[in-house]
């Protein structure tokens, strides 16, 4: 008996796989190396570059023992809006929530913590994007696909901090 699975659209799913995984990339370069080092030096003052490598260390252990997993709970997730998607809506969706609340974090620790989650949320959303692509894509355009999604782990970066570069200090902010 063959089982037939429902496929997107090519050009849609490569659009949202790049979509996805840009924001992905720029959600954990441009914070990571911009955004945290100023935070943590406001709040560390003197020790910051400790703290920052206190804070990158975690957050990449959490985030390489997040993919696989993640990878293992998409696999069995069944629910009705896809098995993919909703952890690719959840780690994207969660990571940004969390992103906009770290600029209120007072101390190291909650810094660690917030960096942790974000990157557990990004590793998921990661896991369940490759997935994905390996679902949908025929066999046959899998490398370039793959290749099309993988140049945004360059461009989006390269974007976020130009989009951070462009916007004028905001006092209240700071």
């Amino acid at each position: 008996m063959t089982t037939h699975r429902l496929r997107t659209a090519q050009g849609r799913l490569i659009a949202g796989l790049v979509g996805t995984n840009a924001a992905a990339y720029l959600g954990a370069a441009v914070p990571l190396n911009l955004l945290l080092v100023t935070h943590l030096t406001a709040i560390a003052g003197a020790d910051a570059t400790s703290e920052f490598s206190l804070v990158a260390g975690i957050g990449g252990l959490a985030g390489l023992l997040a993919n696989p997993l993640g990878g293992r709970i998409s696999d069995r997730t069944t629910a009705r809006f896809g098995r993919r998607r909703t952890w690719i809506l959840v780690g994207g969706l969660g990571a940004a929530l969390l992103l906009m609340v770290m600029g209120w974090t007072t101390a190291v620790w909650q810094v660690v913590l917030g960096w942790a989650v974000i990157m557990v949320l990004i590793g998921v959303q990661q896991a369940a994007n490759a997935a994905l692509a390996a679902d949908q894509v025929a066999p046959e355009r899998r490398g370039t696909a793959s290749g099309v999604v993988a140049f945004v782990a360059l461009a989006g970066p390269v974007l976020g901090f130009a989009l951070v570069s462009a916007v004028p200090a905001v006092p209240w902010l700071q």
